[in-house]
């Protein structure tokens, strides 16, 4: 752009009257407009420098200060916030432990409680252990006291069976006691032996023996064991009546 407008100068101002004065003219105009351009490239390269040193040093340091002032600023609210925290956190503490020491006495009262139950459940546990093994030891006995008697009708196996299914730890005391006493009645049914049931007429034999029927309907057992029982109980009946139309 500086070559043209020089080379135009020179045309208007010269008047170039030749093809070589107006190759002239053109040469001079672009020496011109290098000269034109090394000058502003220093020109620009010493203003630049010039800024930098001067004006840019003074704006850069502002910008660093404002820099350092903002950092500065966002440090004291870290701290700030962090202290805050730690109060907060301090002030929690204090509450919990004052929570802590507040329900002290409850705590103290459950745990007590706790175990008094644990206490009571192990008792009753132990008892309720011990009552299946009595019942058990006592059925031992008395099958062991007539067990040459009762080898035919109510075997050793059998026996031994009957005590694992209904009078083990899998059943509460009061069944295993009330099991208990129907084997031992069971067993000295089949031998003669139990002291016979007297009764005053023969509506209050039948109302008797009926009821036991019901109550082995209603027992837990297998079949087949219920069928030995309603075999038993029937032989009782038939003997009962027997005594009872004995002259």
């Amino acid at each position: 752009m500086h070559g043209g407008v020089t080379f135009v100068w020179l045309v208007v101002r010269t008047e170039p009257v030749t093809a070589g004065d107006l190759l002239w003219i053109l040469l001079r105009s672009v020496l011109a407009s290098r000269i034109c351009l090394g000058a502003w490239a220093i020109v620009l390269s010493l203003g630049c420098e010039l800024w930098s040193v001067t004006i840019g040093r003074v704006l850069k340091a502002i910008r660093d200060a404002k820099l350092r002032e903002a950092l500065r600023c966002l440090e004291e609210g870290n701290a700030r916030l962090r202290q805050i925290l730690a109060e907060q956190e301090r002030r929690q503490q204090q509450q919990a432990a004052l929570e802590w020491e507040r329900t002290a006495p409850e705590r103290e009262r459950r745990r007590l409680e706790a175990e008094a139950r644990s206490l009571i459940e192990q008792g009753e546990a132990e008892r309720a252990k011990r009552r299946r093994e009595e019942a058990r030891l006592r059925s031992e006995l008395v099958y062991q006291q007539y067990a040459r008697q009762l080898g035919a009708s109510f075997p050793r196996k059998r026996f031994d069976q009957f005590i694992e299914r209904y009078l083990s730890d899998n059943s509460s005391p009061d069944e295993v006691e009330q099991r208990e006493r129907m084997l031992k009645q069971m067993m000295l049914d089949s031998l003669g032996t139990s002291t016979p049931t007297k009764f005053s007429s023969m509506s209050e034999l039948s109302a008797y023996y009926q009821a036991r029927r019901d109550e082995i309907d209603r027992l837990p057992h297998d079949e087949e064991v219920k069928d030995t029982y309603r075999i038993q109980l029937n032989k009782q009946e038939d003997e009962a009546l027997r005594r009872m139309l004995k002259p």
